[in-house]
């Protein structure tokens, strides 16, 4: 997801008419020596302490980021079962060879379609039982920093379901993935939407509104790479459509980066 110049696809949003946060003057710093294994602790913790709840944290694996390479691509990260579940897009294919060969996708905006028409779940051991989500993630690239373009950070948007009560809610997250330890500085968003918040240096986060809507629906996840006043921006985009054919589309969030 390389930002870029110009309109992205999916629905049409408008831009921020004012920083949320004023410009800082200093560079964006690399991590503090903690060790990965107790970062997601330690984040934990912070966020806990500011009463951020933990439904809110969509944890990036800390002890997988510097993965082994075979053969020039990714080797799994995982050495037994359960493997991790959905569907994703990992820069390799398979030439006529038989050979697996990496590549690299750039877009603007990616998009994920979620249509379930009777999805039943039941977790015995969180307090909503009947709650289940869905999440779209990509990696924001070649995000400008006080002019320095070599930045790039974990883009999630994230839409959670209530069986029971049939409620719908969008959130998000934004990690730094330039830093090991994902240290985000106090003043890496020049503006962000009102519902955003960002917890100490750790990470990003937002919600939508609840809405109601019943199965069956189909659901579209958006994230919208662009240029606002020259700044690099990411939009959190959603398109709800239900079983009488209703839609409703937006924008529940944005960030704008220093």
């Amino acid at each position: 997801l390389p930002s870029a110049t110009g309109a992205t696809a999916g629905p049409a949003v408008s831009s921020p008419s004012a920083a949320s946060t004023a410009p800082g003057g200093a560079h964006a710093t690399s991590a503090k020596t903690t060790s990965l294994s107790g970062r997601a602790e330690q984040i934990l913790k912070t966020a806990a302490s500011l009463g951020v709840p933990a439904r809110a944290v969509y944890l990036p694996d800390f002890n997988n980021l510097n993965p082994t390479l075979s053969n020039g691509h990714v080797r799994l990260t995982y050495t037994g079962g359960p493997a991790p579940m959905g569907v994703g897009e990992f820069g390799l294919e398979n030439n006529s060879l038989g050979t697996i060969t990496p590549y690299m996708l750039n877009t603007t905006s990616v998009a994920g379609t979620f249509a379930p028409s009777n999805l039943q779940v039941l977790y015995f051991d969180t307090a909503n039982p009947q709650l289940y989500g869905v999440q779209l993630n990509a990696v924001d690239v070649g995000v400008s920093l006080f002019n320095n373009p070599s930045y790039q950070f974990w883009t999630q948007n994230v839409v959670t379901y209530n069986i029971e009560s049939s409620q719908l809610q969008f959130e998000n997250n934004v990690w730094n993935f330039s830093s090991p330890a994902s240290y985000l500085s106090p003043n890496v968003f020049y503006a962000h939407g009102p519902n955003g918040t960002q917890v100490g240096t750790t990470f990003y986060y937002a919600y939508s509104a609840p809405m109601t809507v019943s199965y069956p629906f189909s659901l579209t996840l958006y994230l919208n790479s662009t240029l606002i006043g020259g700044r690099n921006a990411v939009f959190f985009n959603y398109s709800v459509t239900d079983a009488l054919g209703h839609t409703v589309s937006g924008s529940y969030d944005y960030v704008v980066f220093n």
